[in-house]
C-alpha cells in the first residue's frame, strides 16, 4: 500500500500534510538545535 486515494484516484496528502504540522509544532517547543 502506498499513499492513500480519494474517490476520484488523486492522492490524499492530508495524512502528509497533518503529520508535518505535527513534527512543526513539536520542533517550535525545543530549545536546543536541531536538523
Amino acid at each position: 500500500q502506498g499513499t492513500p486515494m480519494r474517490e476520484d484516484k488523486s492522492i490524499d496528502l492530508g495524512y502528509i500534510k497533518s503529520t508535518a504540522r505535527e513534527i512543526g509544532e513539536a520542533l517550535k517547543q525545543k530549545d536546543k538545535y536541531h536538523l
